[in-house]
């Protein structure tokens, strides 16, 4: 079927990357074949597939340019964990901080990176050949995310409340808010500076913030009426990230979020595509049924 496809005027890396949308391993052959053109662009794989690819993935991350394979693995959890020994090695290069975040999503079979982790939180491990983007003090834009993974392997939560806790002092927000929303209560004294960003001019900012407000907190209607205006372009049949996260989010609170099911529902039946592409289409039709489900 797929020469039919690019004759109708789709190219090839179009339907690469909708077989790895369908996730069949049927489609891997194809996809593994066309993997190597860099222009193609490929972000995410399915985390079933790891068994074939990660052979591959490592070599990536050993080599000179792994931030590919370091996006891939971002989203696959546990399943990295053959690669901790490739992620150490990247922990005092540029690539320290997503090589710390696939380290942390890897939970505690990334063991043996935690004493690494802890010091590059700290800033005591300084990435070397850092390029200069106007960081001052560049292991403190590592030292979050590393704070954050070091917390997810040991279990012990003081750096990353520490460290996370700072650099949301410091204005740092978008990431910093995502971990102590993960953090949840263990941050909670972190509260008092969360509340100002819920009003923030920064739509993902206030996204956010509202997560981690209601992690910290136990506020979900502060939460939920931060979110519901996220909502409101679904009317024009929008669909990005940052409505994605913030249907998820809504999900998350559950019972409490009970005023956004008209604006979910619309989404579930209806017969009109939302957004610039299927794949995000199909992702916000999930995202709305899941949430619709959490909420009851």
């Amino acid at each position: 079927m797929l020469p039919f496809a690019w004759r109708d005027g789709h190219s090839s890396d179009d339907i690469v990357k909708g077989l790895i949308g369908a996730g069949d391993l049927r489609d891997l052959p194809l996809v593994l074949k066309r993997s190597h053109n860099p222009s193609l662009g490929i972000t995410s794989l399915p985390a079933r597939w790891a068994p074939q690819t990660l052979p591959a993935l490592r070599a990536r991350l050993a080599g000179d340019r792994p931030e590919e394979a370091l996006r891939i693995l971002a989203d696959w959890g546990p399943a990295g964990a053959p690669a901790v020994r490739e992620l150490i090695g990247l922990l005092d290069t540029p690539h320290a901080r997503a090589a710390a975040a696939v380290l942390g999503g890897i939970g505690p079979a990334a063991g043996k990176a935690a004493g690494l982790l802890s010091d590059l939180a700290r800033g005591d491990l300084r990435p070397r050949r850092f390029p200069n983007h106007g960081y001052r003090e560049p292991h403190r834009w590592h030292g979050t995310p590393a704070a954050w993974a070091h917390w997810r392997i040991t279990g012990d939560p003081r750096i990353a409340v520490d460290v996370i806790g700072a650099a949301l002092r410091t204005g740092r927000g978008r990431v910093v808010l995502s971990h102590l929303a993960d953090l949840g209560p263990l941050a909670a004294g972190c509260s008092d500076d969360v509340a100002p960003l819920l009003g923030s001019p920064g739509e993902w900012t206030r996204v956010g913030a509202a997560g981690a407000w209601w992690r910290l907190t136990g506020d979900a209607d502060t939460a939920v009426a931060t979110l519901l205006p996220e909502l409101r372009r679904l009317s024009e049949y929008a669909a990005d990230p940052l409505i994605l996260r913030a249907v998820d989010l809504l999900g998350s609170i559950g019972r409490p979020a009970a005023a956004a099911v008209p604006a979910l529902t619309s989404v579930t039946t209806s017969e009109r595509r939302y957004g610039a592409s299927i794949l995000l289409d199909e992702r916000l039709c999930r995202g709305a049924h899941t949430a619709l489900a959490a909420i009851g």
